[in-house]
């Protein structure tokens, strides 16, 4: 009588935010171990599960209404979690078919997904040792077309009035790197307990693909005067934006996928690089 109850028309708002966090296998799995075995590490929820350290952190966050960690650090089920545990054993057939996988849904998930470039982060992120060295010629790349277009860059947009040696360019580019990784792993450590080095290969790798738009910029620039051809002021600065947009965007999701965080929450850490950025700008002018 109690779940009948909790199906109720004044209830219908639980019941959709449960299902929709159900939407997906992996977090189905996550709450049907937990109601088995009602209280599990989080080392042993990953060997159980056979996922990735960023892949459960981020999916235990988006149930962050339904499990919790008690006083020993082991994940349990809230009261809700427990009606999604009797809700998924009763008719789990009816939550697949709602096809819920994420809060993003239709043409904004599709959207979004080919926005920050998820399926190739995934690729990217599921083995990162065999994806390094293509990450590391795109870090080389950076470095060298920094140095032929003798662009000053502030982390991920660059500047045409350098303050510095030609020869210091790609040292400020990789320091811009370096930089971001630092960042990346730091904030989600300080703000939302993720270990410093959980993800941290990832992010390593995924950081250097983030440049890619923002590499349009010197590369346009540097083609230009090779060609003796006049790239004017407006161009310059639309080209700029754009790549630079773009590369925040690569960066959000970089950072979300491997260190197992929401969008929103990751785009902080996007949002801090920003204001380091302009105030980088600010600080160089």
């Amino acid at each position: 009588m109690r779940l009948t109850r909790m199906v109720a028309p004044e209830n219908e708002k639980v019941i959709s935010r449960i299902y929709a966090a159900l939407g997906h296998p992996l977090r189905r799995e996550i709450i049907k171990a937990l109601g088995e075995k009602k209280q599990v590490g989080f080392t042993d929820l990953k060997s159980t599960l056979k996922v990735g350290v960023g892949t459960l952190y981020y999916n235990l966050d988006l149930l962050e209404k339904l499990v919790i960690q008690d006083e020993n650090k082991k994940y349990t089920l809230t009261p809700k979690g427990q009606i999604a545990y009797d809700l998924l054993i009763q008719s789990d057939d009816k939550i697949s078919s709602r096809g819920v996988e994420d809060k993003r849904t239709g043409w904004f998930n599709a959207t979004s997904r080919i926005l920050f470039a998820h399926e190739l982060f995934n690729y990217l992120y599921a083995s990162t040792k065999l994806s390094f060295p293509s990450a590391l010629t795109v870090i080389l790349y950076g470095a060298w077309i920094t140095y032929q277009s003798e662009l000053l860059p502030l982390i991920f947009v660059y500047s045409d009035k350098p303050t510095v040696q030609p020869g210091l360019l790609p040292v400020f580019f990789l320091s811009g790197w370096l930089l971001i990784n630092i960042v990346g792993n730091l904030i989600p450590w300080m703000l939302y307990h993720r270990p410093l080095r959980d993800g941290a290969d990832r992010l390593l790798v995924g950081s250097c693909y983030m440049f890619l738009p923002s590499l349009i910029f010197p590369t346009i620039w540097t083609v230009s005067r090779l060609l003796h051809l006049s790239l004017g002021p407006i161009e310059a600065q639309l080209i700029l934006v754009v790549s630079a947009g773009y590369s925040l965007c690569l960066l959000t999701e970089a950072v979300s996928m491997a260190k197992g965080l929401r969008i929103e929450k990751a785009a902080l850490v996007t949002l801090i690089i920003l204001y380091l950025t302009l105030a980088l700008a600010f600080i160089l002018r």
